[in-house]
């Protein structure tokens, strides 16, 4: 340590030097304050740890809340999807399979009745897309087309010898868009 001392003081003059008593004096002091320094530098540290590690626990904490809340969140824009695409389907899919449905129906009450009329009331509108459609079978059955304004869509009254029947297309659609828009069912999991 003294051949430390003096190359400290070997570099002033003679009569700028300082005295070694000092240089040790100021040595013990700056080593106390080092001391001092890094014991406070490592208390802060420490707290500084502290409160991080107690912000980072409480962000941990949120994580299952927030993968809860982005679940339901996916769940929701599907059910809008799926309502979405079955708003769009479902009456392109009556407009599509009405005329064939009731086609199928027809045939089967003509079946029931051979000597007989079987009478097929529709809304104006769906009469002339029925029309050509009955006309393939008409050779075959007694079939009577009679388009009726007090109908609307694809809703037909069916009469024949033995009976009779409705079928209600648009009523279906309308129904389902009701049921699919209205309560949700579909955002609460129950599907429609």
């Amino acid at each position: 340590m003294e051949q430390a001392l003096r190359d400290k003081l070997a570099i002033f003059s003679k009569g700028d030097a300082p005295k070694p008593e000092e240089v040790r004096r100021n040595e013990k002091t700056r080593s106390a304050a080092y001391q001092e320094g890094h014991k406070a530098g490592m208390a802060e540290a420490q707290t500084l740890a502290e409160d991080r590690s107690v912000e980072i626990d409480a962000t941990l904490s949120t994580i299952p809340q927030m993968v809860e809340r982005l679940a339901v969140q996916i769940e929701e824009s599907h059910a809008r999807a799926i309502r979405t695409a079955l708003k769009a389907a479902l009456p392109r899919l009556a407009e599509r399979a009405a005329g064939d449905e009731v086609l199928g129906v027809i045939l089967e009450a003509a079946r029931a009745d051979l000597d007989g009329i079987v009478e097929v009331r529709s809304s104006i509108a769906f009469a002339q897309e029925l029309a050509p459609i009955l006309s393939q079978i008409t050779s075959e059955t007694n079939i009577r087309l009679v388009p009726d304004s007090a109908l609307n869509g694809y809703q037909i009254h069916l009469t024949w010898n033995g009976g009779g029947g409705e079928i209600d297309i648009s009523g279906m659609i309308d129904k389902c868009l009701s049921l699919i828009e209205g309560n949700g069912a579909l955002d609460q999991g129950q599907g429609a």
